[in-house]
């Protein structure tokens, strides 16, 4: 068994994608095995990512234009 190591990225409909130069390595006409390895902090940003825009957005909520005088302190 021969192994390839290139990275390609997962699609908003669930596809994967590989770049051309990726394919081109691959043989035609063949099932291969695939290993898929993940960066295992992306989890863990995304959630601290959707945290931090809902913190935000809870902290704008409230917001008036009346508070704007608070900006030029």
């Amino acid at each position: 068994m021969k192994a390839y190591d290139f990275f390609a990225e997962v699609t908003p409909e669930e596809k994967t994608e590989f770049s051309e130069a990726a394919l081109e390595q691959l043989p035609a006409n063949q099932d291969v095995r695939t290993i898929v390895q993940t960066d295992e902090n992306v989890e863990e940003e995304n959630e601290n990512t959707v945290r931090h825009h809902l913190a935000v957005e809870q902290i704008f909520k409230d917001y008036s234009d009346a508070d704007a005088i608070y900006d030029e302190i």
